[in-house]
């Protein structure tokens, strides 16, 4: 390098440095790892999508996960096709144990009627239950169309077989189409909290709850209780149909996951963008201390539209210790699918440190960071 040009080269790579350098806010912060590959393309079941003709490798929805037996097992779900998987934290889809058609793995003895999605478990002692996305579609041609949206809840004795036990929420004036996104979950006081979309005062990030207890025992009977949206301040409006007011919360796509934190006290939200309209794809990280309102603390992966297929979306939160059930300690994994129709569809996984871990990669409130490949 010429000495004459040395110095005016390092004072503006030194003011690059300090424009995108992590920002350092304790009251706001968090470390994140690198992202690894936890799941290729190879290692994902073929979908048959029978208004296409054609067969898939791909992901549509958040993966789940829950513990028989003491082994570890894995959900790929999408509305055509869902597989069962044995597998660790760092290999999801170790071993494929089955792949089905959705119908013969969710029946629907009520006749609520709808294509289904099973994104998010919640392992009690005696059954899962399962948080389902739901869709009325129609095809037109080779177009698929999703139709109205419902938020619906699965029982299962093992992971192996689903009854669906109906919707617990309609959005406000049903309209269609009406994609209701979701569904991630909280625990609170006693209560679940989803998450959804919705047409609400104020936008469209919508929640509801019902009382824990209630949900499960009319789950294991087969049965569902009302849940209540969140207007105007209380949780008092019917889940089937009522309005909402939206939550507070940096818009964003929530096939995603929510959990609350035994080391802080805070509950966590996921978000995600893909790169749609040429925007930036990134997961990003929010906080909350009520479940209403949602404070961002940084970007966990980020990167440009022209990088990827499609970029990031369906995000799941596992404990690192293996737990799930919607609570975590001080760390836990993030999963994400990633270019999920293009030929090198993958999970990515990182981990997120809620305290001072030094060997990851800082990041502080509103940080615009960038995973490492």
């Amino acid at each position: 390098m010429s000495t004459r040009l040395a110095g005016p080269l390092l004072a503006a790579a030194a003011i690059l440095a300090a424009a995108f350098a992590p920002r350092q806010d304790s009251r706001a912060a968090f470390t994140v790892s690198a992202p690894s590959a936890v799941v290729r393309q190879g290692d994902i079941n073929s979908t048959y999508i029978s208004y296409l003709d054609e067969s898939r490798r791909y992901i549509d929805a958040p993966v789940t996960t829950f513990v028989r037996g003491g082994k570890r097992y894995w959900i790929n779900s999408n509305a055509f096709e869902t597989a069962l998987y044995a597998g660790s934290l760092e290999r999801p889809f170790q071993r494929l144990l089955w792949s089905r058609p959705t119908s013969e793995v969710i029946s629907d003895p009520g006749r609520a009627g709808g294509a289904y999605w099973i994104t998010n478990l919640y392992q009690a002692d005696n059954g899962i239950l399962a948080f389902v996305h739901t869709e009325f579609p129609r095809v037109e041609g080779r177009r698929y169309k999703s139709g109205r949206g419902r938020v619906g809840l699965a029982w299962s004795p093992d992971g192996e077989r689903f009854t669906y036990l109906g919707h617990i929420i309609r959005p406000f004036d049903d309209p269609s189409p009406r994609n209701v996104q979701g569904v991630p979950y909280l625990i609170k006081d006693g209560f679940f909290y989803i998450y959804y979309k919705d047409a609400c005062e104020g936008g469209n990030n919508a929640a509801a709850r019902a009382p824990v207890r209630d949900v499960l025992a009319a789950a294991a009977a087969r049965r569902i209780t009302a849940w209540r949206k969140y207007f105007r301040g209380a949780w008092a409006s019917p889940g089937a149909g009522g309005p909402c007011t939206a939550i507070r919360i940096a818009d964003g796509i929530i096939h995603t996951d929510a959990a609350r934190s035994t080391a802080t006290g805070q509950y966590y939200f996921i978000t995600s963008r893909t790169n749609a309209n040429g925007q930036d794809t990134w997961i990003k990280l929010h906080a909350s201390s009520d479940g209403v309102t949602w404070r961002e603390l940084g970007v966990i992966a980020r990167e440009p539209a022209s990088r990827v297929r499609g970029g990031y979306q369906y995000v799941s939160i596992v404990d690192a210790s293996g737990r799930d059930n919607a609570s975590v300690g001080r760390q836990f994994y993030v999963y994400s699918a990633k270019d999920i129709t293009a030929p090198a569809v993958a999970i990515y996984r990182w981990t997120v440190d809620l305290g001072p871990d030094r060997s990851l990669r800082r990041v502080g409130a509103r940080d615009a960071g960038t995973a490492l490949r």
